[in-house]
């Protein structure tokens, strides 16, 4: 894992996992695996390997010891992770196995202490993806009908977009014309040929692109 800066400063290694037994060159055999993105904050990069989710500072060095932050989660299942202010936010994918379902689960860990929270499960081989937050919702996909869900803080799922592609949850935006403001709280998605946007204050969706005979994707808004 390195680092730069976005003027294109030198690299910084932070961390380079090796299995001992194989030696040099590094690809050959070695057994150590990131099994899931990786997200920092302004103190610590974040991911998670066989040992569960871990933590370097952003300026450590090489052979530097990790941290465990929690340590359910780092088999072979799949893990996607968000940053957030005071949590790290987890959408895990469970397989079938032996008298269990498929399952996936949605978690939070609290930077802080390590404590983990529940937030929400689908008991099937659903499968989510694409996990965002933009300050007040979690945000998913569901595999296969690539349904966009909405999740608040107190577990209530939603969902704002069926078939939806790429998409970027804004936030609240905050827009001031002399005495007058208003907030905005808009998710922008790809559907098809459209560009469209979901309203979380009032739940209406409106199109604001439209491109014929050509799928679009959203990169960003």
């Amino acid at each position: 894992i390195k680092r730069t800066t976005v003027r294109g400063d030198e690299w910084h290694t932070l961390t380079r996992k090796m299995d001992p037994t194989v030696g040099e060159p590094e690809w050959v055999c070695n057994q150590y695996a990131i099994r899931s993105n990786i997200v920092a904050d302004a103190e610590n990069v974040y991911w998670v390997d066989s040992t569960g989710l871990v933590r370097l500072p952003v300026t450590a060095n090489v052979g530097d010891m990790q941290q465990t932050v929690d340590s359910s989660i780092g088999g072979n299942e799949p893990v996607e992770l968000v940053m957030t202010p005071d949590r790290v936010l987890g959408v895990v994918n469970y397989p079938a196995g032996i008298f269990q379902l498929a399952r996936s689960h949605v978690y939070a860990y609290n930077k802080a202490d390590g404590a983990s929270t529940y937030l929400t499960t689908y008991l099937s081989n659903v499968g989510l993806s694409s996990p965002a937050w933009d300050g007040d919702y979690v945000y998913f996909k569901l595999a296969g009908s690539n349904d966009l869900v909405r999740l608040d803080g107190a577990g209530n799922r939603a969902t704002i977009a069926n078939n939806a592609g790429a998409y970027f949850p804004e936030g609240r935006v905050l827009t001031c014309l002399g005495i007058s403001c208003t907030t905005t709280h808009y998710v922008f998605y790809a559907q098809g040929n459209f560009i469209r946007r979901y309203n979380n204050n009032s739940g209406a969706t409106d199109t604001i692109q439209t491109r014929a005979g050509t799928p679009v994707s959203l990169v960003a808004a």
